[in-house]
């Protein structure tokens, strides 16, 4: 959701708490939201495999540079050593070109590392996001629940309310029909022993 939407949500939150306005809330939403915030985090999980991998890939090609210019470099001061200025020379060329490709790769291996950084950073934010937002969603549920239940209760009260006084108001006149037949039949009981 973004800032604005949140701002409008505050207001329309405020104007129903004042003026009882129809619900508004996105309540549909909310699990969509939740449910897209929750995909783009496993966009990310797997978007993080290929990344160590290429981490990992340019720290070897790291090391083995540099063991090669080791080793080159041995040849050559044994080469020099031995006298041989020619194919010290040859070795040390190749030494300096091991070198280079250690730097390269050294370079590579610390970009690639400050994103897998990067992208766990987020993966790390993001599952702790969703994870709040999960635990307020599901607040909001079981407070809407509540209030729901609250609700029909109320209706329940007041419609029980309504037919107990139809009841009592259906046994008043049941209650005066019956006082009328009464009166009759005593009427004609005494009309009848008169006669």
């Amino acid at each position: 959701m973004k800032w604005r939407d949140k701002v409008k949500f505050a207001l329309r939150a405020a104007v129903h708490d004042l003026f009882g306005e129809e619900e508004f809330a996105p309540a549909q939403q909310d699990p969509a939201a939740l449910a897209a915030g929750r995909e783009r985090l496993e966009a990310l999980r797997r978007e993080l495999a290929p990344a160590v991998a290429r981490e990992k890939r340019a720290q070897l090609e790291e090391r083995k540079a540099l063991a090669e210019a080791q080793a080159l470099n041995q040849t050559v001061d044994e080469a020099l050593v031995a006298g041989q200025e020619e194919p010290a020379a040859r070795k040390l060329r190749q030494a300096q070109q091991a070198l280079a490709r250690a730097a390269e790769a050294r370079e590579r291996y610390q970009a690639y590392a400050q994103a897998t950084a990067a992208l766990r950073d987020e993966i790390t934010r993001l599952a702790a996001n969703l994870d709040a937002l999960g635990r307020q969603l599901g607040t909001l549920s079981e407070r809407e629940a509540s209030v729901g239940t609250v609700e029909k209760l109320q209706t329940l009260r007041r419609e029980q309310r309504q037919d107990s006084r139809e009841l009592g108001d259906d046994l008043e006149a049941r209650k005066e029909r019956l006082a009328r037949r009464e009166d009759k039949t005593a009427a004609r009981e005494e009309m009848e022993k008169r006669d």
